[in-house]
C-alpha cells in the first residue's frame, strides 16, 4: 500500500510505490487492488491542542472534516478518534478559543485559536447537510 492506517496524506504528498490523481492527491490501494483518491477536507485544522478533559493528548494535533467524518489526529498523523458527523457534537458556549467535541461518547476539549470554532461549527454543520442530501433526507 505504501502508507500506514492513520496516516494524513496531503496534496503533492509523495508516497513510495502510490500514484497521484490529476489534481495531485495520492491515489492508495485496498484490497483487490481498486485504487481510490484521499479526499480533499471540508476543514482543515493544525496546531490544535486536543485534551481528553483534565488529559493533554496533544498541544499541536490535527482537526480535519473529510468524507462526513471528524477526525481527530496526532502531529505525528496517528488517530486520536474519528466519527460520522451524525455522531457528532460540538459546543463553544462561553469559550472564545475553546471547543467541547464528543464523538461517539467520548468528550474532546480542542483549543483551536481564535476564529477557528465557527469555521469547525460550519463545517460539521455542511457535512451534515451533504450526509443528509446523499441519503435522500432533507432536513
Amino acid at each position: 500500500m505504501g502508507a500506514e492506517q492513520g496516516m494524513l496524506l496531503r496534496r503533492g504528498t509523495a508516497v513510495p510505490g502510490c500514484a497521484a490523481d490529476a489534481r495531485g492527491y495520492p491515489l492508495l490501494e485496498r484490497s483487490g487492488g481498486r485504487r481510490f483518491a484521499v479526499a480533499e477536507p471540508e476543514y482543515d485544522a493544525t496546531g490544535v491542542g486536543i485534551r481528553r478533559m483534565l488529559r493533554s493528548l496533544t498541544r499541536a494535533g490535527h482537526v480535519l472534516v473529510r468524507d462526513g467524518q471528524l477526525v481527530l489526529m496526532t502531529s505525528y498523523g496517528s488517530e486520536i478518534d474519528s466519527a460520522p458527523v451524525d455522531q457528532v457534537r460540538i459546543s463553544g458556549y462561553g469559550l472564545r478559543d475553546q471547543a467541547l467535541a464528543t464523538l461517539g461518547g467520548n468528550r474532546y476539549v480542542l483549543r483551536l485559536g481564535l476564529g477557528h470554532r465557527e469555521g469547525l461549527l460550519s463545517a460539521v454543520r455542511t457535512a451534515r447537510a451533504k450526509a443528509a442530501a446523499e441519503r435522500g433526507v432533507l432536513g
